[in-house]
């Protein structure tokens, strides 16, 4: 009797793991791979970033291989998500970023890249040589220049920013674009809380002193 009732119980034991396993109650700890603790994982604004000198590309969010970032040294980044993870008792942000032929894609550092705006970052082309150095460019549109894909703006990488990296200017190429602009009327329109001119012959007098049209 007491041998058929452990053989039994030992069946109900085996039985009862496997229904807490098929229902997801019995589950293993927050995903933890070499010390690396995975805290959360979020979808992430779109942004362009390069890579700071001695950064370091890795193949996972749990940051077990790198790779060589040699043939990186200009390309841009564009961040889909961000993680925070949790290693050697510190938090630490990483945002999985795809570069702009969508071949490669890798987890990186917050604190190893920075915006394509900084100065470090050289991507100038040839052919500018010095002719904008200095220049004040301002670039009028709608959607597109604006930074506007339909759902969020990209911040500091929109056309006007790459605008300025490409020619050189050294300084901030000037953004009077507005969604849904026309060339023909004198709209104004809210950007957040902020009122601009939308249609292309109200800015351009709206900003004709700044230009020095």
């Amino acid at each position: 009797m007491i041998k058929f009732f452990n053989k039994h119980t030992k069946l109900f034991v085996a039985a009862f793991v496997v229904a807490l396993i098929s229902f997801g109650v019995y589950s293993h700890p927050t995903a933890n791979k070499s010390g690396v603790q995975v805290a959360y994982t979020t979808q992430a604004k779109p942004h362009a970033f390069a890579l700071r000198k001695g950064a370091k590309l890795y193949t996972d969010v749990h940051l077990s291989k790198t790779v060589s970032t040699k043939q990186f040294g200009n390309t841009p980044w564009y961040r889909n998500q961000a993680a925070k993870l949790i290693y050697g008792g510190k938090a630490k942000v990483v945002y999985r970023v795809t570069n702009s032929d969508n071949k490669h894609t890798y987890w990186v550092l917050k604190s190893q890249v920075k915006n394509i705006t900084a100065k470090s970052y050289h991507i100038k082309l040839a052919a500018a040589g010095t002719k904008f150095t200095g220049k004040r460019i301002g670039v009028f549109g709608d959607s597109i220049p604006a930074g506007w894909d339909g759902y969020h703006f990209y911040l500091n990488s929109s056309y006007p920013d790459w605008t300025a990296k490409y020619l050189g200017t050294n300084t901030k190429v000037e953004n009077f674009a507005c969604p849904s602009g026309r060339i023909v009327g004198n709209r104004y329109a809210y950007l957040g809380t902020t009122l601009v001119p939308q249609d292309l012959s109200a800015a351009i007098k709206a900003h004709k002193q700044r230009l020095s049209i």
